[in-house]
């Protein structure tokens, strides 16, 4: 009788860190492919300038290659930030659950004359989480680096 009950005790042992592996592989799994999507948009947008229809259209083309979920809701502020309001973006782009920031204005390059002419943009995608009890959305926010305004147009 000794003998079971330490048999059952070191099976549901296994059987816990089983199930604890297999769900952090998961959460592994699942921020990589926000991580990589947050970064493929960000390097279409430095690639292109800005939030254009350049920088649409090759938006469109990693979203629809990842399979990725269609919008659900409003972007909330991040860091004081407004999000790109969806019927500010360029035509063409696809409803898919991700929020565009613009940022103004380089703090870090105040001291030259045309500071302001520094803009960067912030991405703010999902990780999705769905198991029968669980119901999980984690956001991952990344953003580019400052890019120049040559033309004066930002």
């Amino acid at each position: 009788m000794k003998e079971s009950i330490g048999f059952t005790f070191t099976l549901n042992f296994i059987i816990v860190f089983i199930f604890i592996s297999f769900a952090v592989l998961i959460g592994i799994m699942c921020y990589s492919k926000a991580y990589k999507l947050n970064n493929r948009v960000i390097n279409e947008i430095e690639k292109c300038e800005g939030f254009n229809s350049c920088a649409v259209s090759e938006i469109n083309r990693v979203f629809s290659n990842i399979g990725y979920r269609s919008v659900s809701g409003e972007c909330p502020r991040r860091d004081g930030i407004s999000a790109i309001s969806r019927s500010e973006y360029p035509a063409g782009l696809d409803n898919y659950d991700y929020c565009i920031y613009f940022e103004k204005g380089n703090p870090e390059f105040d001291y030259e004359k045309d500071g302001d002419r520094y803009y960067r943009y912030g991405v703010l995608t999902y990780i999705y989480v769905e198991w029968p009890l669980l119901d999980l959305q984690v956001p991952v926010y990344t953003k580019t680096n400052w890019i120049y305004d040559f033309e004066g147009n930002s």
